[in-house]
């Protein structure tokens, strides 16, 4: 098989969008969060029947091709990320004049390419990533051939045992025997008995000796298995651990690149990033369903909670805080004991209320839950633009730290609810995800659309930073291994951990596309 890390991030946007497969952070807007264990209604709506069909208006058609016009767009911004990415790999490599045997753009079927250098540049059919190819440092096909080989000789060698044990305990014919006349190739002719060494006198212990001669003359030797590496210096795998680990990185620099230039795009030529103007305490985001405890106990969209059990919420003074806020008060609900109320004190426009409300659990076991969206206060938007290019530079830096840190604090809250045994809750597969891009691009917001790019590079970038098989920082954890032991590792482990890590993944990422097609049909 070919060697997997070679593809540096194969991406195919991380194993069908994979990394789009994780919790979002949008700094402005604010995303909302759930006090239940039911997911939020998907944003927009499925599309649409299909074009040409009979029951559809000329207005219908046009909505479609509005709707096609916004997923392509969708797509084309997914697909750029990634590409830019992979970009830094191959150039990182370049530069240090590191063998590339492929770009490509897209992944699937070869479109069009053409070759410059004995490099292919290819766009291919699925625009669901990209990757860069590089070739393989040892020699894979005697490597095959040579464990085929070994395969052969040890069932070989195992059926003739097998069937010397039954015919040592008296059975004529047994199953392993058939099998060993079945399965077992027929061995080369025996080459002839070698003189004997042995006196005249002792002659007579010939036939037991020739017999002993023969069983050896029939196995064949077990081939050696050491994996044949090439000396090629221009191969990634011979390179230092220096130049290696460039490579590696290089991805995940150039989306941290992305994401800020995309922001000073957006202060510069744009109208400005939003920045939320935060109000006190916690919001309700939508009305809650009827029979929820939320319902029940009359809360309603546009209540904004100011203190949970007596303990007043205040004004955040960051975006950070106002998410960290949400969570404090999700928590608090969630950790109140079966059966108990919590008293929430509940500010209705002008009018403050209490509201004592009862946490359930949807099925035994599940997490308490109030049936609520909680969000933060966000009383309204201030376009930012600063005047100076310095103004500039430090306000795409502000902005590309708090995605950072909003992205990293949700990878946390996934990894501690996956570990605890929780929902995926939060993961966001490549439907949704393409679907909220197209609610994005419909808006023909440069700004809302450069947010959601920049952001979608930031997760890439985190996500690929992971130390876990498959990812750049898995490889990157592999070279710093070998850095200090100062020793190759095995290759054959790094591939069957490599396509252990891959399997995960790609297991993680069909969940996440049936999580969004049951969202879409809902």
């Amino acid at each position: 098989m070919r060697q997997l890390n070679a593809l540096l991030c194969s991406t195919l946007l991380l194993l069908t969008l994979l990394p789009l497969s994780v919790p979002f952070a949008f700094p402005a807007p604010l995303h909302s969060r759930a006090a239940s264990t039911t997911q939020p209604p998907p944003l927009g709506s499925p599309l649409g029947s299909p074009l040409g069909s009979p029951l559809c208006s000329p207005r219908c058609s046009a909505t479609q091709l509005s709707s096609l016009a916004t997923t392509a767009s969708s797509l084309s911004v997914l697909a750029g990320i990634v590409s830019f990415h992979e970009l830094g790999h191959f150039l990182a490599a370049r530069v240090q004049n590191i063998t590339v045997d492929e770009f490509a753009v897209g992944v699937g079927p070869k479109l069009l390419g053409v070759e410059r250098e004995g490099i292919e540049y290819n766009l291919r059919a699925l625009p669901l990533g990209g990757f860069v190819r590089f070739p393989e440092h040892y020699n894979q096909t005697l490597q095959m051939d040579n464990e085929e080989l070994a395969r052969d000789i040890r069932r070989e060698i195992f059926l003739e045992q097998e069937a010397e044990k039954a015919q040592n305990m008296g059975v004529p014919a047994t199953l392993l025997g058939k099998l060993a006349a079945t399965l077992t190739p027929p061995p080369p002719p025996p080459p002839p008995p070698p003189a004997s060494k042995l006196p005249k006198a002792l002659s007579f212990l010939e036939p037991l000796l020739g017999s002993t001669r023969k069983k050896k003359a029939k196995r064949r030797a077990i081939p050696d298995l050491e994996i044949d590496y090439y000396d090629n210096p221009n191969l990634l795998q011979n390179r230092p651990p220096l130049q290696r680990s460039l490579v590696l990185v290089m991805g995940i620099v150039f989306n941290v690149i992305l994401s800020f230039s995309l922001y000073a795009a957006t202060l510069t030529v744009g109208p400005g990033l939003p920045s939320p103007v935060l109000g006190e305490g916690v919001a309700v985001l939508s009305q809650p369903a009827p029979g929820t405890p939320a319902g029940d106990a009359r809360l309603m969209r546009g209540d904004v909670i100011t203190a949970v059990d007596g303990r007043g919420l205040g004004v955040p003074g960051s975006v950070q805080g106002a998410g960290e806020e949400v969570d404090d008060v999700i928590s608090k609900i969630r950790s109140t004991p079966d059966g108990q109320a919590v008293t929430l004190q509940v500010r209705r426009g002008a009018e403050p209320l209490d509201v004592r409300v009862t946490p359930a659990r949807k099925t035994p076991g599940a997490t308490p839950s109030i049936g609520a969206e909680l969000s933060a206060n966000v009383l309204k938007y201030e376009r930012v633009k600063p005047a100076t290019p310095l103004g500039v530079v430090e306000a795409a830096g502000s902005e590309l730290k708090n995605t950072l840190k909003a992205t990293v604090a949700g990878y946390a809250r996934l990894f501690k609810s996956l570990v605890g045994g929780g929902s995926k809750q939060g993961l966001s597969g490549p439907i949704a995800v393409i679907k909220m891009g197209s609610d994005v691009a419909k808006t023909q917001d440069f700004s809302a659309l450069a947010s959601f790019a920049a952001a979608l590079s930031v997760n890439l970038a985190v996500l690929n930073a992971f130390p876990f098989p498959a990812l750049d920082g898995g490889q990157l954890a592999v070279v710093l291994g070998e850095a200090i032991t100062r020793k190759r590792a095995d290759q054959k482990t790094i591939e069957t951990v490599t396509a252990l890590g891959f399997l995960a993944l790609l297991g993680l990422s069909v969940s996440t596309v049936i999580g969004d097609v049951v969202n879409l049909l809902k």
